[in-house]
């Protein structure tokens, strides 16, 4: 992949990353005070936002395109040059973007087997 690309891409990287951040930041600040209608308001809408943003960046780093159309009748030789160029994309951002600390970094539950108490004990730190 070309550096020009592969830069556009790690970009909406960073800039997904930022939302997933803002959204975090918001959640935070709407659970210190529980009770309120705006609070859950803005709650709901953080979770929404971080859910979004979580998910783009998602999209980016594992896509799965189709390999055949919904119908069964295989790809065109357009679509599956395509096809391939979206997998090689990927692959190519996550090794730009791998992490740095592989004990710290919630990527790392996309490599290895991990069992759900480990998740979960994870994911209440990080909340």
């Amino acid at each position: 992949m070309e550096d020009k690309y592969l830069t556009h891409y790690i970009g909406e990287i960073v800039t997904q990353a930022a939302a997933v951040r803002l959204s975090v930041d918001a959640l935070n600040k709407s659970l210190a005070s529980p009770g309120t209608a705006a609070g859950t308001g803005v709650a709901f809408a953080a979770a929404q936002g971080l859910l979004g943003a979580a998910m783009q960046i998602t999209r980016l780093l594992w896509p799965y395109p189709a390999s055949r159309h919904p119908d069964g009748t295989p790809l065109t030789p357009a679509e599956e040059k395509r096809r391939a160029w979206t997998l090689e994309r990927a692959s190519a951002l996550r090794a730009a973007v791998r992490p740095i600390n592989e004990q710290t970094s919630p990527l790392r539950f996309r490599r290895s087997e991990t069992s759900s108490s480990t998740l979960t004990s994870t994911w209440m730190s990080i909340c």
